[in-house]
């Protein structure tokens, strides 16, 4: 029986042969992209600010491979429609796309998240997504002063993905709603993994991030994206491209790193499509983590909107 994440690669090189993907500007995303993202509801004035910001890194990104041979291989990526009208934005870092070549990651898969379908497969049957969404609702519960709720209140992923992204409708209270989730993602390295492995192509990634260019550029897009808070798939590279300082260990299956003024705090976790439990490797010990870490992370969390 294929498995999850083969289904995923076979839709991804699916779409690309369909679409032409590989063309000069596909990793951008234009102003006819944006009807489809945010389901034909207005765009937020400074979403569109920050994604052109991003197109504008994106092609800079982009040229410093040329010469490279890895030029074919770039994708971009950046947030989902609303982000910054949530009530904490939430970035969540990976390692590399697959099979993404040409390709923006945000346009590629948020239309497959809100129609809960990759191909026919949900967004419960894969890890990776699913647990973006458990620990983005506890959070942002959290941050609503609810508290992390118990694991079996935690809508299921498909359920939330319904309502994904969105602006207004029955049962969303607008904006940023009770109902209303999204989130920042990026993936440190900008160079596709197209060899259809679940394991990271260690000739590409290790070199891409240890790059002090290349770190530079990951250090602006953060920026851009001005993030809350950071939860990482087994990113320990991230440590040292943005200078955080040691970790509190004491949630073996998330560290800690505290923020400061320039710096969101930092979860590091298991890499979103390890296998492990949804409920105890990921959802509590980021329950854990903010129990212990309250006051350090309502500082950050709970300041008020620093994107206008």
């Amino acid at each position: 029986m294929i498995g999850a994440f083969e289904k995923f690669m076979t839709f991804i090189q699916s779409s690309y042969e369909e679409d032409g993907s590989g063309g000069d500007q596909n990793f951008l995303i234009d102003k006819n992209d944006l009807g489809e993202l945010y389901g034909n509801c207005d765009p937020v004035p400074r979403e569109e600010s920050m994604i052109g910001e991003l197109n504008k890194l994106a092609n800079d990104w982009r040229e410093l491979l040329i010469g490279q041979g890895n030029e074919y291989l770039f994708n971009m990526d950046g947030f989902y429609p609303f982000y910054t009208s949530q009530k904490c934005r939430i970035l969540f870092v990976g390692r590399e796309a697959c099979c993404m070549s040409g390709k923006n990651y945000i346009k590629t898969v948020c239309p497959c998240i809100r129609d809960d379908s990759f191909s026919g497969w949900t967004v419960n049957q894969y890890p990776f997504h699913r647990r973006q969404f458990y620990i983005s609702y506890g959070i942002m519960k959290w941050c609503q002063g609810m508290g992390f709720p118990g694991w079996e209140e935690v809508p299921w992923a498909s359920d939330m993905a319904k309502r994904i992204f969105a602006k207004k409708e029955e049962g969303n209270e607008g904006v940023g709603g009770l109902n209303s989730i999204s989130w920042a993602f990026i993936n440190l390295s900008k160079i596709s993994n197209d060899t259809v492995d679940y394991k990271t192509d260690s000739n590409r990634y290790f070199p891409f991030v240890s790059n002090d260019v290349n770190r530079g550029k990951i250090r602006e897009q953060i920026e851009i994206l001005k993030p809350q808070i950071i939860i990482g798939a087994n990113v320990p590279e991230l440590t040292e491209i943005l200078s955080y300082g040691k970790a509190d260990q004491s949630v073996p299956e998330c560290y800690y790193y505290e923020g400061n003024e320039k710096l969101p705090p930092f979860l590091n976790c298991y890499h979103f499509a390890a296998i492990k439990n949804d409920q105890q490797c990921f959802y509590e010990s980021v329950k854990k983590v903010f129990k212990k870490h309250e006051e350090a992370l309502k500082q950050h969390l709970c300041r008020g909107d620093k994107t206008k």
